[in-house]
């Protein structure tokens, strides 16, 4: 028995995720969500990318 679990080194989110590119600024705090089960590097930077596969921002995930 198991289940499914991604490893990302990328963010890749959607409006419906939590990403509005628009609001974004540097050293603010945002929540997003994601189904299924994921592993991301926490403290270190990663690229969140848009739907489109676009580079949006590096970020880190705390």
């Amino acid at each position: 028995m198991g289940f499914k679990t991604e490893f990302n080194w990328a963010l890749k989110l959607k409006p419906e995720n939590g990403l509005d590119e628009k609001v974004l600024k540097v050293g603010e705090i945002y929540e997003f969500s994601k189904d299924e089960y994921r592993v991301y590097p926490v403290n270190i930077p990663i690229d969140l990318i848009n739907q489109n596969w676009e580079p949006v921002a590096k970020i880190i995930i705390v």
